[in-house]
């Protein structure tokens, strides 16, 4: 059964700026970036995107990986190979490092009350179960 985005929902218009903001910062194009081309400095540009989705809004595999018409299990493996790539591979470092500054200068900043207002009372719920799972 695949998951799909609830365009309706609060979170959406975010994770489709953390997503457009990445490509503009690595100078890629949004459609390319969430194509299926395999070449690695795609490949890398996404794990950059699923990182910062993972950090910045605490998005979980399966919802991350259908932005991108992903597999979650494809996400995760993304995600745990990042702190490896991080420490090891410079030129992943320097994009991460570019992307992640570009995306703290250029915050999403919601326009409408009624969103902020349901985005803080997804956030506390989140929260709220990270406390209940300590």
């Amino acid at each position: 059964m695949k998951y799909e985005v609830n365009e309706a929902s609060p979170r959406h218009k975010e994770a489709t700026h953390t997503i457009n903001s990445v490509a503009k910062a690595l100078g890629i194009k949004t459609k390319t970036l969430m194509s299926k081309t395999r070449h690695r400095h795609l490949v890398d540009a996404r794990r950059v995107c699923y990182v910062l989705l993972k950090e910045k809004m605490q998005l979980p595999a399966i919802v991350i990986g259908s932005y991108f018409n992903r597999d979650h299990a494809s996400v995760l493996h993304h995600l745990k190979s990042h702190d490896m790539l991080y420490k090891t591979y410079f030129d992943y470092r320097i994009l991460y490092d570019k992307a992640k500054k570009y995306m703290d200068n250029n915050e999403y900043v919601e326009n409408d009350m009624y969103e902020c207002i349901n985005n803080m009372l997804t956030r506390i719920e989140i929260l709220e179960n990270r406390i209940k799972k300590l």
